[in-house]
């Protein structure tokens, strides 16, 4: 599910930077990484069980700025820009929104914080249904027992 999250990022900031052409990575390179871009990096992903077969996940991402050391002027601008511009994403057919937006500027590059939750539901296997009742008693060993029972 975070590669689709990942597949909604890129797209929303190719939509907004389309005259800019940013180059966005998504995995690390050690060689050719050409500045300005954007590193999206999927930091955590948090699941908690909710009732019946759903689980919801919390996808914690850092999106990374880099300006080729333009300065920090740029980079707090773009931190504001990407608050507003990631906060609702379109995964699929549904929209997600973020929630604990952060961004800090650290050793010549911005990290936009933010997290996503999604809802997963499981399908259950069927299990049958009752297909038939079987009945175990036994009523000649029920009379002996009452028959004992009127003789004391």
């Amino acid at each position: 599910m975070f590669d689709n999250i990942i597949d909604a990022i890129s797209k929303k900031l190719k939509m907004v930077f389309w005259d800019e052409k940013f180059e966005i990575y998504s995995e690390n390179r050690e060689q050719g990484f050409e500045q300005p871009c954007f590193y999206i990096n999927h930091i955590q992903s948090i699941t908690k069980y909710e009732l019946g077969n759903r689980r919801s996940k919390r996808h914690k991402f850092d999106v990374m700025y880099f300006n080729d050391d333009i300065g920090e002027d740029d980079l707090n601008r773009m931190g504001d820009t990407l608050s507003i511009v990631l906060e609702l994403l379109e995964v699929g057919d549904k929209y997600v929104r973020a929630f604990d937006i952060e961004y800090k500027v650290d050793d010549g590059k911005l990290h936009c914080f933010l997290e996503y939750p999604v809802m997963v539901e499981f399908e259950e296997a069927q299990k049958p249904k009752m297909t038939g009742l079987e009945d175990n008693t036994n009523v000649d060993k029920m009379r002996i027992l009452i028959d004992d029972m009127e003789v004391n």
